[in-house]
This record gives structure tokens, sequence and C-alpha cells, in this order.
């Protein structure tokens, strides 16, 4: 027997690229559990969710919220699932990517390319922001050092003429900050305007400013130039998740105000990121061809000759230098990598979920035994107890578990 078919509203806009990936995540749902059509409005533009009480819709996604959200909600009486994390406390069900991890992420990815001097640029009164800047601000503790924390309203919000006085204001405010400098921007679009700014000041990209930005916009992330690097929100799983919640509101499941936090991608590298701050250009140069080759050739065997001969030194002379430098030898430089991408991979959410022996040969180890030995030198557990650490770690923010029945 066919199931009831649901009419669905998206509400708020639809023009938002990463948005599209939320899309995606709800119709890929409904095309396996339910049967769904879906309202929108038809210019792609916004609808208002009080615009959906003379409307026959039976449930409706809110992508735009605000508290009075809430009580129209309550009053035209369907589910309502809450997808937008402007503010933090809406009263609706509310699925969001975790913005407290992407900050993390973003600042473990310039931490790891030896920035010494960090930033955030946030944007003001948004709760997304706020645990952007916090997420960024623990990781960078965490690592002994300290970053600077800025912010400004959104720039929807300047009138057209006071644009280049908003712009001024952010290329002095660059010129000021130390530099090398590692800057997380709260999204690619925010982003792509200061890489220009930096670009205005006479600032290099990445050597002088190594930018990262948010959600992963992937159209705005490959028209700047140099391209952007930058943390994905994961929004066809949040859209998956939001869609089995309302699968269960309207199989009359009582609606609860729990915000489930779905887990962020590893950071997106691009030019922005591409360099790793060391005083000393042979060393600077090996590095970095030893990070490339393994990042975009992990599985091809790279030796010390190799590097020697990219940088066109002799060997004795770098690997007298690169502990200098860098702490460490040149073989356990290309193993701290490989664990890098071991670790991405096994953070990874969802299926197919990979075998460890599956990851010590994506990664380049020689097998799996040398893998988990490295991997517990460096990370202080084995693979297996990292993966278990990471699917159990409770999400950022604030979890609460409370039932409305007039929702």
């Amino acid at each position: 027997m066919m199931k009831e078919q649901k009419a669905i509203a998206f509400v708020g806009p639809l023009s938002i690229p990463h948005r599209e990936r939320m899309f995606r995540g709800i119709v890929d749902f409904a095309k396996s559990h339910a049967n769904w059509r879906f309202f929108f409005d038809p210019e792609l533009h916004s609808i208002s969710l009080g615009s959906l009480e003379h409307c026959r819709v039976d449930a409706a996604f809110v992508f735009w919220s605000t508290p009075k959200d809430t009580d129209v909600a309550r009053r035209i009486r369907i589910p309502v699932v809450n997808l937008s994390s402007e503010v933090e406390k809406t009263g609706l069900p509310t699925v969001l990517a975790d913005s407290r991890k992407m900050g993390r992420l973003a600042a473990e990815h310039l931490l790891d390319r030896g920035f010494k001097h960090l930033a955030y640029f946030g944007r003001r009164g948004a709760w997304y922001s706020k645990l952007r800047a916090q997420g960024f601000q623990e990781a960078v503790a965490a690592a002994g050092q300290k970053c600077r924390l800025f912010e400004d309203a959104p720039l929807s919000r300047h009138r057209t003429d006071d644009l280049r006085k908003w712009m001024d204001v952010v290329e002095a405010r660059l010129r000021k900050l130390p530099l090398p400098l590692g800057l997380f921007v709260v999204h690619d679009h925010r982003a792509r305007i200061v890489m220009e700014l930096c670009q205005s000041a006479g600032l290099r990209i990445p050597d002088d400013v190594a930018i990262v930005g948010a959600n992963d916009d992937t159209i705005v992330c490959e028209l700047c130039r140099p391209s952007l690097s930058s943390v994905p929100n994961n929004g066809w799983e949040v859209g998956y998740r939001a869609a089995q919640e309302m699968h269960r509101l309207l199989q009359g499941g009582r609606a609860s105000r729990k915000t489930i936090f779905v887990q962020p991608g590893a950071v997106v590298c691009r030019d922005s990121t591409n360099t790793i701050v060391i005083d000393n250009p042979e060393v600077r140069t090996a590095a970095q061809f030893i990070r490339r080759r393994i990042e975009e050739k992990p599985t091809v065997p790279l030796s010390i000759e190799d590097v020697v001969a990219a940088v066109a030194v002799s060997r004795r002379w770098l690997e007298q230098r690169f502990p200098k430098f860098l702490g460490c030898t040149i073989k356990q430089y290309m193993d701290e990598i490989r664990v890098r991408l071991a670790k991405q991979l096994l953070s990874r959410a969802g299926t197919p979920r990979l075998r460890l022996y599956e990851i010590a040969e994506k990664c380049g180890f020689e097998n799996h035994q040398r893998f988990k030995a490295v991997f517990v030198r460096l990370v202080g557990m084995s693979p297996a107890q990292y993966r278990r650490d990471v699917a159990s770690t409770p999400p950022s923010g604030d979890s609460r578990e409370e039932s409305d029945p007039r929702l």
C-alpha cells in the first residue's frame, strides 16, 4: 500500500550554495523512506513560516529561524524542524552542523602549518559564529598559543555607500595584525572579501596570511584566487538527519527541543593555506614537498632521496637542519603527515566504514602493524581507540531534551 503523500515546505532562502547539500540529504531520505512532495516559493526567494498558515502543507523545514517562529509554529500546529543556527534558542527541533568543532578543525589546520599568530573574524549576532570562535580559541589555547578574535555585522546590513567604508576598516585591521598570520573567517563569502582586502593591502596569500573559510561553498572557494581552503559543514548529513527527525514527527512522535549536532568534515585544503611557516627556505620547501606529495599521492612511496632531489641540497645538510626547525627527523615528519590523514579517515561518519588495514594502506604505511605503532607513538592511543573516542564524543553546545506536546 502506497504511503499517504505529505506536503513539506521549505521556509527560508534557497539561494545559499551550501544549503543545496542539505536539500539533497532531505530529498534522498524522502526517496527511500517517505512519500513527500515539496513546497517552496516559486521565485526561489524566501517564504515565511506564517504564510503557511493558510496553505495545505503538512510540515516545514525552517532555514532562517527567529524566536518568533516558535510562536507561529505552535499556532499553525504542524511539525517544524529548524536547520538554522542564527539564534541559539528557537524552541524548535533543530539539526545543525557542529560549528564549535568546525572552529577547532580550522585552528588545527593552521597550527599544523606552523602558524604562531592566529586570528578569527566572525559575524556579530550569529550564534554559529560564537560557536566557531569558541572552538577556534579552545584549539589554539590547547596548543599553548593565543589568538585574536574580532567580528563585524552581516554585510547585508551595510548600505552600498557604507560598504567601501567597511572594507577600509577591515583592511586597516588586517594591516595591523602580526605576520605570518593564520586566519579563520566565519564563512566562505566573507573569506572571499577578506582575501581581496589582503591582496589590496599588499599581503601575500598564503605566505603572509593563510585563510580558512567555512561551509565549503565549492563555487565560491574555487573562484577565489588563490582558491580558498574551507571546513565543510557536512550539509548532506545535516539534511538527512533533519529528514529523519521530520519523519518521526509525522508518524506521531513527540516534538523535542533537542539540538542534534552533526560532525563536520575535515578541512578541504586548497591554495589559500598551501604553505608552512619555517624560517629556513630550504627546510620549508622540503616540508611543503613532503606534505603535498603525501596528501596528493599517499600510496606512492616517498624516500628521503626524493625530498633531497626536490630541494637540491645534500642529504646530510637537510637531515641536520630538519630537527632544528621542525623538532623531528624527515622520516618522523612523513609519519606525522600520514597519521594526520589517518585521523581524518578514522573520524569520518557514515558508511561504508573503512577497516583499519585499509586506512593503513590508503595513508601509505607499509603494513597495519607499523601504522598502529606510529599512531600510538604520535597520538597516545591506538587507531581503534581513537575511532571509538571520536564516535562517542558528545556534540558541542547545549543539547537539551524537552518535549512540548503543543508543537
